[in-house]
C-alpha cells in the first residue's frame, strides 16, 4: 500500500506541475553578467546557487566572481582559475590560485575576504583544483625533486598522494570521502587515476585507445562514478564515465567531447560536438533543445552541475557577448517539494474515503 501511495503521489507532483515524462526537463537561463566589458566565463556552483567563476574587468586581467541570486556578481580578488577548476563548496568557500611575485602560481582558498595560502609539496608551486564539503583541497604541487604531484589539503596540512612514486600527477576533483581523481604518467602516457583511501588505482583509457592516447579524470561524486575524457592519438576527445571498475564511452557528436562534472544523481556536464550538453542514463541531451527557443542563446560549455540538478558554463547572448549563465530546471527543486508536501494531503484523503 505505501509504495502505492508513492507512486500515486510521484503522478501527482508530474500532472500538478505541467511535467512530461521527458527527461531532462527544461532550463530557465540566467545571464551572470560580467566585471567588465570583456567575456567571463563559469565555472563552479555550490548547491545553493552561488557560482563562482573568472571575468576580464577593464585593465584586462581577469578576476575571479562570485554571484549570489539576489546579490548578483562581486569581484573576488585575482584569483586564476587553471584546467576550468575554480570551485565553490556549501559553505561559500572557493579554491583558485594566486600569482606569487609575478613567477609562480600558489593555491590558496578565499572566505569570506579572507584568502589563505595553503603552501606546497617543497618545490614552492601549488595549484588547487577542487574543496569537498568539510573544506578539504586538491591539486598539484611541485615537489623538492622537481616533479608534479597531486596532493590532498585537510586539517591544515598538505599530503603528497603520490609520494613515492617516480611520477607526475594531478588531482582535478575530491568528493566528500576524500577520494580524489586527476590523472598521473610516468614513463608512458598520462592515464585516468583514483586515489582512495591510501590506493593509487590506475583508471585506464577507454578500449581502442592505445598506444600515445591519454585520459584525464574531472570528477567524482559521492556514489564513486567519475568522468573525464580520453583522447585517442590523431582523433577528438571523448568522454567516458568510470563505475564499478569498468571505463565506458558517453554518447558524442562532432568535435569531440569531454565531461567535467557529475553530480549524485549520476548527471554529467560538459562540451560536446562544440555545444554544451548533458548526459543522463546513457543519453546526450544538447542544452540548446532545453532552454526556450527564443532566450537567444547559444550555450558552448557546460562546466558544473549541483545536486539540484542546475548548470553553469558559457555561451553566447542575445546581444552576442560572451557570458556565463546559470541553468535552473523547470520547475525548481524547492517548487516540487512545495508541490509533494500540498500532494500528501490529497493523496491521504482520497485513500481514507476509498477505504471508508
Amino acid at each position: 500500500m505505501k509504495k502505492k501511495l508513492l507512486v500515486g503521489l510521484f503522478m501527482y507532483v508530474l500532472v500538478s506541475a505541467g511535467t512530461t515524462w521527458a527527461i531532462p526537463p527544461g532550463y530557465t537561463v540566467t545571464d551572470l553578467g560580467s566585471l567588465g566589458p570583456d567575456y567571463s566565463i563559469a565555472f563552479g556552483l555550490n548547491d545553493l546557487g552561488q557560482v563562482v567563476g573568472q571575468s576580464w574587468n577593464q585593465s584586462t586581467v581577469a578576476h575571479a566572481f562570485l554571484w549570489t541570486k539576489g546579490t548578483g556578481l562581486s569581484d573576488i580578488g585575482e584569483l586564476r582559475d587553471e584546467n576550468w577548476k575554480l570551485r565553490i563548496n556549501n559553505a561559500g568557500q572557493v579554491v583558485g590560485n594566486l600569482l606569487y611575485q609575478g613567477q609562480a602560481y600558489h593555491a590558496v582558498v578565499w572566505e569570506s575576504g579572507v584568502v589563505t595560502d595553503i603552501g606546497h609539496l617543497g618545490g614552492a608551486i601549488a595549484e588547487s583544483r577542487d574543496i569537498n564539503g568539510s573544506g578539504h583541497v586538491v591539486g598539484f604541487s611541485r615537489t623538492s625533486t622537481g616533479m608534479n604531484h597531486a596532493f590532498l589539503w585537510k586539517d591544515g596540512q598538505m599530503t603528497d598522494l603520490m609520494a613515492g612514486v617516480i611520477a607526475s600527477g594531478s588531482a582535478f576533483a575530491v568528493n566528500d570521502s576524500d577520494h580524489a581523481v586527476g590523472y598521473s604518467y610516468e614513463s608512458g602516457p598520462q592515464v585516468a587515476h583514483l586515489w582512495k583511501d591510501g590506493a593509487s588505482i590506475s583508471l585506464g583509457r577507454l578500449p581502442g585507445h592505445t598506444g600515445s592516447s591519454y585520459s584525464e579524470a574531472y570528477d567524482i561524486n559521492n556514489n564513486g562514478q567519475i568522468v573525464g575524457y580520453s583522447w585517442k592519438s590523431m582523433s577528438s576527445p571523448e568522454p567516458f564515465i568510470w563505475e564499478n571498475g569498468v571505463i565506458q564511452a558517453l554518447p558524442n557528436a562532432g568535435a569531440g567531447g569531454r565531461a567535467y562534472a557529475i553530480n549524485d544523481l549520476g548527471q554529467a556536464v560538459g562540451p560536446s560536438g562544440g555545444v554544451a550538453v548533458l548526459w543522463e542514463n546513457n543519453v546526450r541531451y544538447s542544452l540548446n533543445d532545453l532552454i526556450p527557443p527564443d532566450s537567444g542563446w547559444i550555450l558552448w560549455e557546460a562546466y558544473d552541475i549541483n545536486e539540484g540538478g542546475q548548470i553553469v558554463g558559457y555561451g553566447r547572448n542575445p546581444n552576442g557577448q560572451s557570458r556565463p549563465f546559470l541553468l535552473t530546471p523547470i520547475p525548481e527543486p524547492a517548487t516540487m517539494l512545495l508541490l509533494c508536501g500540498a500532494a500528501v494531503p490529497v493523496l491521504l484523503k482520497r485513500r481514507r474515503k476509498s477505504r471508508a
